[in-house]
């Protein structure tokens, strides 16, 4: 084939896939800043070179794979598009990024058809990997890991009390911190053992197999590694593994395992496992140009439709957001007053908030409320930035979904016990979009998503959140008597327009 041949053959794909780049350029990007701000994410970096070095190698089949362009896929472009713009006002990244890999599968079946999709598809797959996920199975992880560990120290007979994810032995103190958890050797395991079996087998029993073996073995060599990291130091009288040195004891056990794991996988190859890949042969029936004009415009317009979708809504979504009113104090107690209390949070993408003291004979509440700008990069209300609590000296003692019984308004709530020192608050927290309220955060990307739909711009976001200092029934019987004397009006007063009888509006904090 000469190189015009060549050129026509392969460059108007090559424009689009660079267009397609291009375009939605800022799921690259998010990606890219990920990959470089946590180490859990950066085998980020290797993936698309690695892809690029799997299709290399089928550069032969793929030269002999004729051009069979999926009349259709354009739509199924677009649709995906049009997702792609829900994902990236809820600001839920992981979504965006999945459906920005989902576009560019579908772009090259549209470009060249499925019998040259089907050849690289495993490379095209692979892809999925770029995608920083798994914070999401964090506490999960975190967990497993307590538990195996205050097990396994059980059974070997050293005492243990255990306080969350916090436990103390007698030759010291213990935390299962978020490093702890084992994500980071999990993502490295699952990607180099799904690689490793694509590589190694050609039985696709087998390739699933050694991927779910590599999947589940990282957790538990975790937990593992937990154990003997607290045994170390418990016999070295916490001179070992307290402190960086534990990390390096981490990352060499990983490596031990990851040896076994794929000497192991080795050992199960067989001769069919070492033959060449030979029966991907297939007959140049038609290597000329068979995509029309047409088909280029189609997709041209399904990339370009949902950027257009965006704009719109980006443009329109700039109006002020007000501070949100308080409830005026009903029953006996008192407020809303100004003062402040020890106990803080920390929201930092908030666009303003207020908070308020009420007063009680059985004791003191505080009320915040935080407004945040919906479809604004920084500004959304669900983010990781934001926290209950700042982390000087506080930690989180428990973490649970409180059930209120006979709650009409809010019938489940966040709960939490802070502590710092001998301080501490139980803290009731949730998040509100317009008049629906819900305690988790993928509920509230979804009804985020679903109120854009529903509601269009007319969106408001708010966290609501009520401190009582101490802990245990009395505290949670103080929140609850505030919420049972305030909640419908609270309701109201978050998002109120002009002035309300019962809303009063509360001092301001920028």
């Amino acid at each position: 084939m000469n190189q015009r041949a060549v050129m026509v053959k392969w460059m108007p794909g090559f424009l689009l896939l660079l267009l397609f780049a291009v375009i939605y350029r800022s799921s690259l990007i998010s990606m890219w800043r990920t990959w470089g701000e946590s180490e859990t994410y950066a085998h980020g970096y290797l993936i698309f070179p690695i892809v690029a070095f799997l299709i290399w190698r089928k550069r032969h089949v793929l030269q002999r794979t004729p051009h069979l362009p999926v009349a259709l896929a354009p739509v199924a472009l677009g649709g995906l598009g049009l997702l792609w713009v829900v994902g990236h006002l809820a600001h839920v990244q992981v979504v965006e990024q999945f459906l920005f890999i989902g576009m560019l599968l579908t772009l090259v079946l549209a470009l060249y058809g499925l019998p040259f999709f089907k050849v690289i598809l495993f490379p095209l797959f692979y892809l999925g990997f770029a995608v920083p996920m798994g914070e999401v199975f964090v506490p999960a992880l975190m967990e497993f890991t307590a538990d195996f560990t205050v097990a396994a120290l059980s059974l070997s007979g050293i005492p243990v009390y255990r306080d969350g994810m916090f436990f103390t032995i007698p030759s010291g103190d213990f935390e299962v911190a978020w490093a702890c958890s084992g994500i980071r050797y999990l993502m490295a395991s699952f990607s180099l053992g799904t690689l490793y079996a694509y590589l190694s087998y050609r039985s696709f029993k087998k390739q699933v197999l050694f991927g779910v073996v590599s999947l589940v073995v990282p957790i538990i060599a975790n937990a593992v590694r937990a154990y003997g990291i607290v045994i170390i130091a418990h016999l070295s009288n916490m001179k070992y593994a307290v402190g960086a040195d534990h990390l390096v004891y981490g990352w060499l056990f990983f490596g031990i395992i990851m040896f076994l794991l794929f000497y192991i996988g080795g050992r199960f190859r067989s001769a069919e496992d070492f033959e060449e890949d030979t029966h991907e042969s297939i007959s140049a029936e038609s290597t000329g140009p068979t995509t029309s004009i047409v088909l280029y415009a189609a997709i041209i317009v399904a990339l370009a439709v949902p950027q257009a979708v965006l704009m719109g809504t980006l443009n329109a979504a700039s109006s002020e957001i007000e501070l949100s009113q308080l409830p005026v104090a009903a029953g006996e107690w008192r407020g809303p007053l100004a003062e402040k209390s020890y106990f803080e949070p920390e929201l930092k993408t908030a666009e303003n908030h207020v908070t308020a003291r009420y007063a009680h004979t059985d004791g003191d509440i505080q009320l915040w409320v935080y407004r945040f700008r919906p479809f604004t990069d920084g500004k959304e209300m669900i983010n990781e930035t934001n926290r209950l609590v700042r982390r000087r000296n506080w930690r989180t003692v428990d973490q649970r979904k409180l059930e209120r019984a006979n709650a009409t308004y809010l019938p489940v709530v966040n709960e939490s016990l802070m502590r710092q020192n001998f301080t501490e608050y139980l803290v009731w927290h949730w998040y509100q979009l317009n008049d629906e309220t819900t305690t988790s955060k993928i509920g509230g990307k979804l009804l985020e998503m679903q109120e854009w739909l529903t509601n269009g711009l007319r969106l408001n976001e708010a966290i609501v959140i009520v401190a009582a200092p101490g802990r245990g029934e009395e505290s949670r019987a103080l929140l609850e008597l505030f919420m049972r004397a305030h909640g419908e009006q609270l309701n109201t007063c978050v998002f109120a327009q002009g002035e309300q009888d019962f809303c009063h509006t509360g001092p301001q904090f920028e």
